[in-house]
């Protein structure tokens, strides 16, 4: 399953990055310098990874871009995650990367509960949606308006906004990626406040974004899983693949 989404999703662009589809790793160079750039799906030769790193490293330090280099499992060579390490990245929070299969999932999974469901399709909509966001990871996104409203406006087929609403207010939140020609849809962004957990929102707002993966032909979808939303996804019929490590140079 792995080597099927590295081969369909390495070369995917992305709206407002400019792809580049090398042998051994893909990089995506953010058009606005001021959002962080991303390298992944990296098979290289231990003899020339070394040399491999610095050439990323060289890219993004000449455009003044911070970067992501996103390692799974079954990157190679099999010890890149530590020799990222020995060159000044860090490692954040490992992820689960999670797949399901879409045939097998049940189609009344996870929607009834209290609040309501709607997709998103203005800048007001953009603004609740991070509210969610800022609000559970009790940070601010200053450059997510714009990265949002653009994958909106531009690829609005392609990236679909959901938030959950009590009484009208955003209490919960989460896209998918459906992108053109591949067999997999994505899960990113799954929020739910923490006073409206334990409720069945985070149940009906996946099997929301699940439905709109089916309507449309998928035949899995994926999702990088933080420790506590795992669990759940787990029960719910995904299955583990790997664990992927997102990786950033210290300052």
């Amino acid at each position: 399953i792995f080597e099927q989404y590295r081969s369909e999703f390495r070369a995917r662009s992305l709206p407002g990055y400019a792809l580049e589809v090398f042998p051994d790793l893909s990089r995506h160079t953010a058009e606005d310098f001021r959002h962080e750039g991303h390298v992944g799906f990296a098979n290289l030769s231990a003899d020339t990874a070394g040399e491999r790193i610095y050439e990323q490293i060289r890219h993004f330090d000449r455009l003044e871009q911070p970067f992501e280099w996103k390692v799974h499992d079954f990157d190679q060579p099999a010890t890149l995650k530590a020799m990222l390490e020995a060159r000044g990245f860090g490692c954040g929070d490992a992820e689960a990367f999670l797949v399901a299969t879409l045939q097998a999932w049940p189609e009344s999974e996870g929607r009834r509960c209290g609040a309501r469901i709607e997709r998103i399709t203005d800048a007001k909509g953009i603004r609740d949606f991070i509210a969610v966001e800022e609000a559970v990871w009790q940070e601010a996104f200053p450059t997510h308006f714009a990265r949002y409203t653009r994958a909106l406006n531009s690829a609005p087929d392609i990236t679909c906004f959901y938030c959950a609403y009590v009484a009208d207010q955003p209490v919960a939140a989460g896209r998918i990626l459906l992108p053109a020609g591949s067999s997999f849809a994505s899960l990113w962004s799954g929020s739910v406040l923490p006073e409206m957990r334990g409720r069945g929102v985070y149940s009906a707002l996946l099997a929301q974004r699940i439905a709109m993966a089916k309507s449309h032909g998928y035949r899995f979808v994926t999702v990088d899983a933080e420790p506590m939303s795992r669990p759940i996804l787990l029960k719910r019929g995904f299955e583990q693949v790997c664990w992927t490590y997102p990786m950033r140079r210290r300052s």
